[in-house]
């Protein structure tokens, strides 16, 4: 069971700004499908 998530957005744990990118751009690429 999960107890917890953790939102690291502003890199200080992991410097995750090309995965939010991609995922952002992923996002908007399925919802203008529509």
């Amino acid at each position: 069971m999960i107890k917890a998530i953790l939102y690291d957005l502003d890199g200080v744990l992991v410097d995750a700004t090309e995965w939010h990118y991609e995922s952002l751009n992923e996002a908007l690429r399925e919802i203008s499908r529509f």
